[in-house]
């Protein structure tokens, strides 16, 4: 990976939401920690938005993780113990007796119909699996709680007060978080999600692209790294085409092994709030598509901003 240039650079992550920073980055995220003089993480949103917490609370199936990593994961997982079987043979966590995670409509954290403990879990969540990485919580930054930050954007928000974004007005806002992160740490190297989605714009992924795209040319940052999201990886799992730009990197065995690990701490049990890591209930298709994959890479778009 020394092709990438990471060595002695300071490197800046930006990140639309909990899962982003593995999925697509994770390899080149670990390679970044091991050589590069200093590494910043942000996470943009909030990580509210209710559609993973409803897969929590037993409303979706979810998968086992010796079926997702079946020849690297010996014996069974400790999250598979907690799984039961439904009668058309899907796997499921129970549905718990009381909702884990209440439901408000009116709070600082909430997109729409949400759940605040469920961000807050998504938190605990994103700092495990960044140290896993070789992210130390001192580098990570969330810029929905950052009062600094010039925007302070929800999971999946589509409109504010009531009125839709245009594709447009979503952009800016993430490139406004971009530009003043930038501003701040001064990276060489940008890290972000490429804008290829399979639902229309404006989506998150699609948004922090090109919000990001037009702060780091705005701040002449050298390089900009795109990473294809967990719907891609699915894509191309399945026999789907590249897009065009994007390129494939070859992790080494040992960041591919950093990479895997980290993957699995999406997959921890926890006794004592008799939970599961959050992001593993939301993507363990994504996750699937990446470990059994032929090829240990990553897909990047590698955008040269400035001379």
């Amino acid at each position: 990976m020394k092709e990438l240039g990471l060595a002695n650079k300071t490197v800046l992550a930006i990140i639309p939401h909990q899962d982003d920073e593995v999925i697509g980055m994770g390899g080149v995220l670990a390679h970044a920690c091991l050589c590069a003089r200093s590494v910043h993480v942000v996470l943009v949103t909030d990580g509210a938005a209710d559609s993973g917490c409803l897969s929590v609370e037993g409303f979706h199936p979810c998968m086992r993780w010796n079926d997702i990593a079946a020849d690297i994961s010996p014996g069974t997982h400790e999250h598979d113990l907690h799984l039961a079987r439904g009668e058309s043979g899907e796997w499921f966590h129970p549905q718990p007796e009381h909702p884990l995670f209440p439901k408000e409509s009116n709070d600082e954290r909430v997109t729409g119909f949400a759940c605040p403990e469920w961000g807050r879990r998504r938190d605990e969540d994103f700092l495990r699996v960044c140290e896993a990485l070789g992210v130390g919580s001192s580098q990570v930054t969330f810029a929905f709680h950052d009062p600094d930050a010039p925007e302070h954007i929800k999971d999946g928000q589509t409109a504010v007060d009531g009125r839709p974004l245009s594709p447009e007005e979503m952009a800016e806002r993430y490139a406004q978080v971009a530009g003043h992160y930038i501003k701040h740490f001064q990276p060489d190297v940008l890290l972000t999600t490429a804008p290829y989605e399979f639902t229309p714009a404006p989506n998150d992924h699609w948004a922090m692209a090109h919000g990001a795209a037009r702060a780091a040319e705005d701040f002449s940052v050298a390089r900009v790294f795109y990473h294809a999201s967990g719907r891609l990886y699915r894509h191309i799992h399945d026999g789907g085409a590249l897009p065009p730009g994007l390129r494939a990197v070859e992790l080494p065995e040992a960041i591919w092994e950093i990479k895997r690990r980290a993957i699995g701490e999406y997959f921890r049990w926890d006794p004592t709030r008799k939970l599961y890591a959050t992001a593993g209930h939301s993507v363990p298709q994504t996750f699937r598509a990446i470990l059994q994959a032929p090829r240990h890479i990553e897909y990047i778009l590698i955008d040269h901003c400035a001379p």
